[in-house]
């Protein structure tokens, strides 16, 4: 074999290489529709399903194998929508009369009853390794982002939006945290964002019409920073809103768990705030959502398929 056949195999062989990803549909037995959230160090997912009847309930998910989560005490349907390395979980809770938002212990199993200081209604979408929280906050008719834990938030307010959401939040060691997520600017027009520390920077997948960054991993620089989320190219914009809406209903102005299914909605991958990777489910046109990374590179979200909702994992 000559030098130049050798080198030419060697760039087909890596080219294959680094495109070896797999994809794995992942379906709640008898669930209707089924949403991957969240995925940690370890590999342990969370997600949702819903039934026949239209309500809401959770689950944890690894190696194959599911383990429902209970209900909220008192609610009609429960939505899990992030976790942590230390078994800590977030999401929302409704019933026929009240909803709000929760932190759920997966080993003593209890639930706290959270919200963010005079907030009227709100989301609690992500929780990184210190307990530190992200989500949606309405105050006074306005959709901020915020940041904390316990009863100490700051409200995020996207320079110039009108509505700001947080959705993935990510903390170390000697670092400081960084929230991803989506604001609306003032022309109705969707961006997806990262906060690091006070500081803000737009995050707009190239040639997109809207984005949203949905879930992020980021140790100790920048350059080990990985997000993904959506983007679509349609004319018709992402959704989002300045009102809290709940997961999985019709009703779908706000939120990841929320998005609007459109033909041309793609998953994305942002390594190191550098490099670009639009990825789709195998042979799905429809739409590929991807909500949560870990440090692993194993991504999850849904997709869907003949107007059915699917949970998945992405290996890289």
């Amino acid at each position: 074999m000559s030098r130049s056949s050798s080198l030419l195999l060697a760039a087909s062989l890596a080219a294959s290489l680094s495109f070896a990803v797999t994809y794995t549909p992942v379906d709640y037995p008898g669930a209707s529709q089924t949403f991957l959230t969240g995925i940690n160090h370890f590999g342990l997912m969370t997600g949702y399903y819903s039934l026949p009847n239209l309500t809401f309930h959770s689950f944890l998910y690894q190696n194959g194998a599911f383990t429902s989560i209970p209900d909220f005490p008192g609610s009609t349907s429960t939505y899990v929508l992030g976790l942590n390395n230390d078994s800590l979980a977030v999401g929302h809770w409704t019933n026929n009369s009240s909803e709000g938002n929760f932190i759920y212990n997966l080993t003593t199993k209890t639930w706290t009853n959270v919200k963010v200081g005079n907030s009227s209604a709100g989301i609690f979408y992500g929780i990184d390794g210190y307990g530190e929280t992200t989500g949606q906050a309405v105050v006074s008719g306005v959709s901020f982002g915020f940041d904390g834990f316990g009863n100490d938030y700051r409200l995020l307010k996207f320079p110039g939006a009108t509505a700001t959401v947080g959705f993935g939040i990510s903390g170390a060691a000697g670092n400081s945290t960084r929230i991803v997520g989506e604001y609306l600017d003032s022309s109705s027009n969707f961006h997806g964002f990262l906060w690091v520390f006070g500081g803000f920077m737009g995050i707009d997948f190239p040639g997109s019409t809207s984005t949203v960054a949905s879930g992020i991993y980021a140790a100790q620089t920048n350059q080990s920073i990985q997000i993904v989320g959506t983007y679509t190219n349609a004319s018709t914009p992402m959704p989002g809103s300045s009102e809290a809406v709940e997961p999985g209903t019709d009703n779908t102005e706000a939120g990841i768990a929320n998005l609007v299914i459109s033909p041309v909605t793609h998953g994305f991958l942002l390594s190191s705030l550098a490099t670009w990777t639009s990825f789709d489910y195998p042979g799905i046109t429809s739409a590929t959502n991807p909500l949560s990374i870990n440090d692993a590179g194993a991504i999850v979200g849904f997709y869907t398929a003949g107007g059915l909702t699917h949970g998945f994992v992405r290996l890289p």
